[in-house]
């Protein structure tokens, strides 16, 4: 009875076997034109295609230990060949599966898309750095030597150095750095006489741009934002900025090429070249720690140049009073294996006139002009007081003007600050525009330039 089940299972599985093999075989494969599929991997699919030698008959015997041994041995080998082989066929299997990756990407975004090493996997710096900067270290904890952020208002951003020992004196009282380390960042630290209280934040490029001390005019964060997308900034990339300034937009520059870019910057006056070198040095963003390599030289006279160094870039952001005048200078510098994007930043429409002729002359394309209005909203809690509360305390100030009087610092009496939203007072939410609207910061002139052809004579 059993025998007669087996044989009947038996049939039916061949039977299903014969019919689903010549169901596929009449299924004809339709391959797009557009897609260049790497040849599959073909795997043993039938018994009989695998050696003799691999499947051993039960009626083999041995007559001995050492044809077992041997035979181990020989069967060890050949696993291990094929092993070998087919390990090389999946490489070159997936190989070929990362390269279609690549060409279908670059179809959806010509020209942008850099190497193919760094769209897979960012370049390692040729001098990888053994401490990151400030900017882009992932702390929680402030230590002493950290450059931190303290914020009092909107309007009154400071950056200070911790060091043990030092204070920081304001309005509403001292803070000793010493009370400042091993607190999280965003703590909110008070003074020493309980009266004020600030917090201490991690810096950032938006922060440091409220925060610095003003050399020139600065790029705003909408202006830098707006620029960096223009430019379509990535990390790994090598950006040029010609005129450092405050530096506020090399800080931002550097940390979006990150540790793998590289940040060529120019500034031809020494005052400021020694403030920025000393301010990138203390936020770790100088080479080797970081990607920037700041340059003392005049653009308009030495040009781009660097001593030992290959100045090869995919973006450029001009901050000069006359970019017209080195512009010229600056093609040779392209990437010449992809299409390379500049940006002038302009306060005055003469210089955009005479920057939008000169790109024309040399041969840039797809120029554009843009002016950012940038205006910020903000959320607040106002205190509502009664009328007569308010009424006595002008009269107050109005008696202490006109008596003339003056308080001793020994007899002064400290109001102790408010902190927005405390409970125990009357708050209402209201939405008001920021104190200082900056309406127009500069004009933005953009151009695209496409590297030249090997054999193009000028």
């Amino acid at each position: 009875m059993k025998d007669q089940i087996d044989q009947i299972d038996t049939f039916y599985k061949k039977k299903t076997s014969e019919e689903t093999l010549k169901i596929l075989k009449e299924i004809s494969f339709i391959k797009s034109p557009s897609l260049h599929l790497p040849e599959p991997i073909v795997l043993p699919h039938e018994y009989s295609s695998l050696t003799t030698d691999t499947l051993q008959s039960s009626e083999n015997i041995f007559s001995s230990v050492s044809e077992i041994h041997m035979s181990s041995l020989k069967h060890y080998h050949d696993l291990k060949t094929n092993f070998q082989t087919w390990s090389k066929r999946v490489e070159q299997w997936e190989r070929l599966a990362k390269e279609r990756h690549l060409s279908e990407a670059k179809k959806l975004a010509p020209g942008y898309l850099d190497t193919e090493q760094r769209l897979l996997k960012p370049i390692s710096a040729k001098h990888p750095s053994t401490k990151k900067s400030c900017f882009g270290k992932k702390k929680s904890i402030v230590e002493e030597g950290d450059v931190v952020i303290i914020w009092l208002t909107r309007e009154q951003v400071h950056p200070i150095v911790i060091e043990r020992g030092k204070v920081f004196n304001n309005q509403f009282g001292s803070y000793a750095h010493s009370d400042m380390i091993g607190l999280p960042y965003g703590s909110q630290v008070p003074s020493s006489n309980g009266v004020g209280y600030l917090h201490i934040l991690k810096p950032t490029p938006e922060l440091w741009t409220k925060a610095l001390p003003h050399r020139t005019q600065i790029v705003y964060t909408h202006d830098i934002s707006y620029v960096q997308s223009k430019l379509r900034i990535q990390r790994g990339m090598t950006v040029l900025e010609a005129g450092t300034g405050s530096g506020n937009m090399t800080h931002a520059l550097a940390r979006a090429v990150g540790e793998t870019g590289r940040v060529f910057s120019y500034e031809y006056h020494a005052k400021r070249y020694e403030n920025a070198l000393n301010e990138f040095k203390q936020n770790q963003i100088l080479a080797p720690e970081g990607p920037v390599i700041l340059s003392y030289q005049d653009v308009v006279t030495d040009g781009f140049e660097i001593k030992e160094k290959e100045v090869i870039v995919h973006a450029a952001f001009f901050d000069l009073p006359a970019p017209w005048k080195v512009i010229y200078k600056l093609i040779p510098h392209f990437s010449k294996e992809r299409q390379s994007r500049i940006c002038c930043f302009n306060p005055c429409i003469e210089q955009v006139q005479k920057t939008l002729k000169h790109l024309r002359e040399f041969g840039f394309y797809d120029i554009e002009l843009s002016e950012i209005s940038h205006c910020e909203w903000i959320a607040r809690k106002t205190e509502l007081k009664d009328i007569s509360e308010a009424a006595d305390r002008i009269r107050e100030v109005q008696a202490n003007r006109k008596n003339k009087k003056r308080l001793n610092n020994e007899n002064l009496q400290h109001t102790k600050r408010i902190k927005e939203g405390e409970e125990g007072r009357n708050w209402r939410d209201v939405g008001r525009m920021e104190k200082n609207i900056k309406n127009h910061t500069s004009y933005l002139t953009f151009a695209t330039w496409l590297p030249l052809p090997e054999n193009y004579q000028t």
